[in-house]
This record gives structure tokens, C-alpha cells and sequence, in this order.
């Protein structure tokens, strides 16, 4: 993960700790990375210990372009344990003729998890892609549904 002034910049989901370095050093290849015990890191593990699931209000600061922060932004409005298709998230930012520009997005989120692009599967029900992996990706949207129905 890359922080700047407790804010999530980017986030890598990995096997481990070289695989991470690796990945954002050709993210950020002129930044200086240090490992770091931050604040954000400790929110980040009470995330995953919360048993109802809440997302604690991380600060974000990601770029791209206005279209990828709409998409983003939309992706920020599917709720935990839940999935949408690519086809319904193109609809929600009112362009839905984009569906594979969407989909381009969605695979471009930096920070991961935090911003939910594992709840957007196929139209037909399949997981589609991940970048971080099908596998990953299964899990998480299990994760959450073993959440959701134990507070429901």
C-alpha cells in the first residue's frame, strides 16, 4: 500500500510482502518506498476483523481521468456483499453504450479492495476478470456474503 499523509494512494493484493514492493515500485518508480506502520494499515486490519462488515473511512487519493473517477465513484455506491454486472455499473454512470470502457476502469482501480471493483461480475453471472486473480476475487465476494448473512 502507498500512503501520503495517512491517505491510500495505491493498494496491491499479493502473495507477498517482495511481490508488493515489486508492484509499486513500477507504480511509483521515482518515490522513495519505506515500509510504514501507519494508522490507515491498522484501520485497514480492523476492516477485515469488523463482523458487520463496515469499511472504516479511509482517505483515498487516486487519479486518473474524470471518466475512471466517475466509475470509481460508482463503484463506491455497491453495497458490501453484493454484485452488479459490468452492464448495470455503465448504466449507473449514465453511459450505457460504454460497457467495455467501464470495464477498462473498473480494471484500473489502484487502491484494490477499498474501492470495490471485485463487486462487478459478467451479465451471465461469471466472475469475470480480476487483476488480482479469479481466485482472490472469489473469496472476497464469498467474504462478504458470509458477513452479510451473518448479520442479516
Amino acid at each position: 500500500m502507498v500512503t501520503v499523509d495517512e491517505c491510500i494512494l495505491h493498494a496491491h493484493l499479493g502473495d507477498s510482502e517482495a511481490e508488493g514492493m515489486s508492484s509499486l515500485r513500477r507504480h511509483f518508480p521515482l518515490s522513495e518506498l519505506m515500509l510504514s506502520e501507519l494508522s490507515v494499515l491498522s484501520d485497514l486490519v480492523r476492516y477485515f476483523d469488523d463482523p458487520a462488515g463496515i469499511v472504516p473511512s479511509f482517505r483515498l487519493a487516486v487519479t486518473g481521468t474524470s471518466f475512471q473517477l466517475e466509475v470509481w465513484r460508482a463503484l463506491l455506491t455497491i453495497p458490501f456483499g453484493e454484485r452488479v454486472s459490468y452492464a448495470q455499473l455503465a448504466a449507473r454512470v449514465g453511459r450505457p453504450e460504454t460497457v467495455r470502457a467501464v470495464g477498462t476502469a473498473v480494471g484500473r482501480n489502484p487502491v484494490a479492495f477499498l474501492i470495490p471493483c471485485h463487486r462487478v461480475v459478467q451479465s451471465g453471472g461469471g466472475l469475470g476478470g480480476y487483476m488480482w486473480g479469479v481466485g482472490r476475487k472469489r473469496v472476497m465476494l464469498g467474504w462478504e456474503a458470509g458477513v452479510k448473512a451473518a448479520v442479516d
